[in-house]
């Protein structure tokens, strides 16, 4: 097991709260730590550490979750597994 970071921005058409809801869903029961939010312009930004094969799989539901009407781009950027969430959670401005 390979544990790592992963910054992801997913721009498109999402169903609002919903899709962060079930981005966490998703996280928790992957075994990821971090955080997910809505970014300036509407897109989705994630920070997701645990093992890299789990993130990859996240990324991946990403591309075709049911509260996703359209994938316009997923960009992920690796990092350094830092160890500093103990959860998964919605981040709202005033939390990261």
């Amino acid at each position: 097991m390979e544990n790592t970071r992963a910054h992801i921005k997913a721009t498109g058409m999402f169903h609002g709260m919903f899709f962060r809801s079930e981005v966490r869903r998703k996280a928790r029961n992957l075994g990821l730590k971090g955080w997910v939010k809505k970014s300036d312009g509407g897109a989705i930004e994630i920070v997701a550490e645990g093992d890299k094969a789990r993130i990859e799989g996240l990324v991946d539901d990403l591309k075709k979750g049911e509260f996703v009407k359209l994938i316009i781009s997923v960009d992920v950027s690796w990092g350094d597994y830092t160890g500093e969430f103990k959860d998964f959670n919605i981040a709202y401005e005033d939390f990261v």
